[in-house]
């Protein structure tokens, strides 16, 4: 029979995002005892919103306390063979708690986490493993693509993420549960290695998944500095012959741009904000002599990353083909790999003969700004040099009386984007652009936009967070509705740019571009070589602090 499951998620505002939660928990695996939800004394009506639902145990707390304190609270409350502990930032698909707990079960293990996912489907966490030289921990594979072979293999890691690990209780009790000492950070790190110390087991099992908005739950980053000398004080030489993550640099990046029309040329300004800020990686633009010689002086790998060149061929070739016959000339220069910026092109790239494990979806990034919904008082009309009047004179008639500002996507420079961002309501007449620019911008920057089902910009962003439609006639219709009810509609763009902040945010995508070059680079540490044994967790000590 297998274990049964209480689920602990611990909250702090942001109904919303518990309302989504819950809902994909809504077909309970037959494990789950219960759902108990701890309220951390939310600024919002939470608690009200919890008092009302029969789906859940409530666990109102009366002041502020932190996720540590909320966590053991809500373990409190249940009394299931294991206790799951979930951010309410998480999207749970069915079964996944079912095989969590029959690996726990079988596995004798006394922890086990799963898959984790960031919002726009590329790893975030398969196990955290010790960097060399300190107590700190990476998250392996981060931004890396889902499919990676070494993120399918079950192994046995120094640490499980606390976004989502289910933990045996009779070993969480014998360790004392989470450290209350830390605030929200390094508490899971802290629990996986009472667990290894104390003689259980923390297990990584690929075959369950879950999604995590990461950050999305408590906002602004908090600062991690005392977390992390905490971490520091308990563990510091208790640890020394914990297997160690040696993490390499970011290769010099080779980048040969260049630029057919004034929107791949924002195109790449995008990018290279991208990568300026968060790849941390020096960029070398068109100048390959020149980029040999900075990487030979940084002492780094080189990675060259092409789009519509002619050059030899590069490490990588950027593209973004709008049909199976745009991509055969990419397919045909044999890159090492293919970073494209949607599903669609990648489908492209594929029916073109290329393989589909050299292709990585590379998408655009956005920086995203707190935004409140606009008044309805103009809109912009966004279409391709190619789009038949017929399909813009319906929707141009739907506007009517409304001040339009049409934009042709491959004109689109600097303006027409800041433009497209500041605008109230975003219409596209087709598809957008392949690379997602313009729709994103839209949708970062608080528009209420109304686009064509199977957009490059629509992958990550769920339909409720703008106007979805099949053809130009329902697009029409869209509008006329929007029209006549501005307000039922208002909330959707503040909504898009909340979720864009959690699937496209211009960080992801520097950081994503990171880890590509470096397992390309550098090649991926085999898992196995990172996983704790019996005998090394017999070299462990229980931390020497509890507090600092």
């Amino acid at each position: 029979m297998s274990l049964s499951v209480d689920v602990v998620i611990p909250v702090h505002g942001q109904w919303e995002l518990t309302e989504r939660c819950l809902a994909t928990l809504v077909t309970r695996d037959a494990c789950v005892r219960a759902i108990i939800v701890v309220d951390d004394k939310s600024p919002d009506d939470t608690a009200a919103r919890l008092r009302e639902r029969r789906d859940v145990v409530p666990v109102l707390l009366e002041q502020n306390v932190g996720f540590a304190c909320a966590c053991n609270a809500g373990a409190r409350a249940g009394d299931a063979d294991a206790i799951f502990f979930l951010n309410n930032d998480t999207l749970v698909p069915p079964l996944t708690i079912g095989r969590l707990a029959s690996t726990l079960d079988a596995s004798g293990a006394g922890a086990v986490g799963p898959k984790i996912l960031h919002g726009d489907g590329t790893l975030q966490v398969a196990g955290l493993a010790m960097l060399a030289g300190s107590t700190h921990f990476e998250r392996l594979y981060v931004y890396l693509d889902a499919d990676l072979p070494q993120a399918q293999i079950p192994y046995e890691p120094a640490a499980l993420s606390g976004a989502a690990v289910l933990v045996r209780r009779a070993a969480f009790d014998a360790v004392g549960g989470f450290e209350e000492a830390f605030l929200n950070g390094s508490e899971d790190v802290d629990l996986s290695l009472k667990l290894w110390a104390a003689g259980y087991r923390c297990r990584y099992e690929p075959r369950a998944t879950i999604v995590h908005l990461e950050g999305a739950s408590r906002g602004k980053m908090i600062d991690g500095a005392p977390n992390d000398r905490l971490l520091e004080a308990r563990w510091s030489g208790c640890t020394a012959a914990v297997p160690r993550y040696h993490q390499p640099p970011p290769p010099l990046l080779d980048l040969r741009w260049h630029s057919a029309t004034p929107l791949e040329a924002l195109v790449k300004r995008s990018f290279r904000a991208a990568l300026a800020q968060h790849a941390g990686a020096r960029i070398v633009e068109n100048q390959p002599v020149l980029a040999r010689i900075a990487a030979t002086l940084d002492r780094r790998a080189r990675l060259a990353i092409e789009h519509r060149g002619s050059d030899a061929v590069g490490d990588v070739i950027w593209c973004a083909p709008e049909t199976a016959d745009d991509a055969v000339p990419f397919g045909e220069r044999g890159a090492r790999r293919y970073w494209v910026p949607s599903e669609r092109s990648a489908e492209f790239l594929c029916a073109a003969g290329v393989a589909p494990e050299v292709v990585s979806i590379t998408r655009v990034g956005f920086a995203v700004a707190d935004t409140v919904a606009r008044p309805l008082t103009r809109a912009v009309l966004v279409h391709r040099e190619a789009t038949a009047s017929a399909h813009v004179s319906p929707l141009m008639a739907a506007l009517a009386g409304l001040p339009v500002d049409s934009i042709v996507a491959e004109h689109a420079d600097d303006t027409a984007l800041q433009r497209i961002a500041a605008a109230p309501l975003v219409v596209f007449a087709d598809f957008g652009d392949a690379w997602g620019l313009l729709g994103g911008a839209a949708l970062a920057g608080g528009a209420l936009v109304v686009g064509f089902d199977g957009s490059p910009f629509l992958e990550t962003v769920p339909p409720n967070a703008c106007v979805v439609i099949g053809d130009t006639a329902a697009a029409a219709e869209a509008l006329r509705a929007i029209r006549a009810d501005p307000d039922a509609f208002a909330a959707r763009g503040p909504s898009a740019a909340r979720e864009m902040s959690r699937v496209a945010s211009e960080v992801q995508a520097g950081r994503r571009i990171r880890e590509l070059a470096r397992a390309l680079a550098h090649g991926v540490v085999d898992p196995l070589a990172l996983a704790m044994t019996d005998a090394i967790a017999a070299t462990m000590s229980e931390p020497r602090v509890l507090h600092v």
